[in-house]
């Protein structure tokens, strides 16, 4: 009965919560006017900044993340203007500045929007509480995945040593092929050499039979 009177009054996330939850993250520092006719002045001494600020859109879209996040069941992001230099705009203190009050959440259990840093808080603690359950339900099984540890390692390890052996023998095949190449250009040139050499006596002995044969033809002799 509860829970359904529960689900009945329940807050639905709109553009209005949403503007409203966006309109309170500038904090106390700074100071957001909002005019008769909707329009924002904003003071913010962290960017020394003092004008107008232009709400660009607001949309919402589903987020619901189950048991692996917080409690959750839209996003809202806020797309605002500055009326800022290049320089301010292009810098990281402006990003981050800017991205801290863009995104929202809306939080079914407190049925309001929270904005990313609170969103980033329950999200690390219910991780850690999943992390946490996670590791008491398999403790009773923490001896098997030592012992795969173990046998990752060896095997790990021999397969470096393989790879190591591998890597010598690459190294040793490729000198090889280097002095059979180096042997083979070394067989070439001696076989030009030994042409040369056979041309060059050839050459000798056509002189000596030329030579011979006008000294038996000179009749003076």
């Amino acid at each position: 009965m509860w829970l359904l009177l529960a689900m009945l009054f329940a807050a639905e996330p709109d553009r209005a919560s949403l503007l409203e939850a966006w309109e309170q993250s500038f904090g106390p520092e700074a100071t957001l006017t909002i005019a008769a006719d909707g329009s924002y002045t904003l003071s913010e001494p962290n960017l020394g900044y003092e004008g107008p600020v232009t709400v660009v859109a607001a949309s919402i879209s589903d987020y619901a993340l189950g048991d692996y996040g917080p409690a959750v069941s839209h996003q809202g992001i806020v797309d605002f203007r500055l009326e800022v230099d290049d320089a301010l705009a292009e810098s990281v203190v402006y990003y981050t500045w800017k991205s801290a009050r863009q995104h929202f959440y809306f939080h079914t259990e407190e049925q309001r929007w929270i904005d990313q840093q609170a969103f980033n808080a329950l999200f690390q603690a219910s991780h850690g509480n999943v992390w946490w359950e996670a590791l008491v339900n398999i403790s009773g099984l923490l001896v098997l995945p030592g012992i795969c540890l173990v046998a990752l390692f060896f095997v790990g390890r021999q397969m470096f040593k393989a790879k190591g052996l591998m890597s010598d023998s690459e190294d040793i095949n490729r000198k090889a092929r280097e002095n059979i190449e180096a042997a083979g250009k070394l067989q070439a040139e001696q076989r030009e050499n030994q042409q040369e050499l056979m041309t060059l006596a050839r050459r000798q002995v056509e002189l000596l039979e030329e030579i011979r044969d006008r000294l038996g033809n000179d009749p003076g002799r």
